[in-house]
């Protein structure tokens, strides 16, 4: 078998918190409304209820306008580096790679770095195939592959 691709890949926020609190804040107003309907809770109950949720809410749409890529994880054929911009300013060396979650259109990755500040630092990952879909091939084989 030949060596992995080169690649350099943005790796991004995956919202899936920002997803989630939207999830929670339907299904606790569905909530809300049947307590309500049911009579279980009164108008002031529901009305506290809704302005939590809305408060919540409110509190998880910062998430969503962050900076979309926060580095880049490149593979040159022998080394793992994570890269703060495209052109290559301030790299840290990674030591490893470790698929820890595979879902076919996002990866969770676990990155030990060399370089890092701390010997042994962790840093987890989420890496999306809408972040670079013409890559996403490329990536998958560079993080699956053995350096030889």
């Amino acid at each position: 078998m030949r060596n992995a691709p080169l690649v350099k890949y943005p790796v991004g926020h995956f919202l899936w918190i920002f997803w989630l609190c939207g999830g929670l804040g339907l299904v606790g107003a569905v909530l809300t409304g049947w307590l309500l309907n049911e009579g279980r809770i009164g108008l002031w109950g529901a009305g506290i209820s809704m302005c939590t949720l809305l408060i919540a809410g409110t509190a998880c749409l910062p998430l969503a306008f962050r900076k979309k890529t926060t580095c880049w994880l490149d593979w040159d054929g022998q080394v793992w580096r994570c890269l703060d911009d495209v052109q290559n300013e301030t790299a840290q060396t990674i030591s490893s790679v470790v698929v820890i979650l595979d879902i076919q259109q996002a990866l969770l990755l676990r990155l030990m770095g060399a370089s890092m500040d701390v010997s042994g630092l962790q840093q987890w990952v989420w890496l999306y195939k809408g972040f670079a879909p013409e890559q996403w091939h490329d990536i998958r084989c560079a993080v699956y592959s053995r350096l030889k």
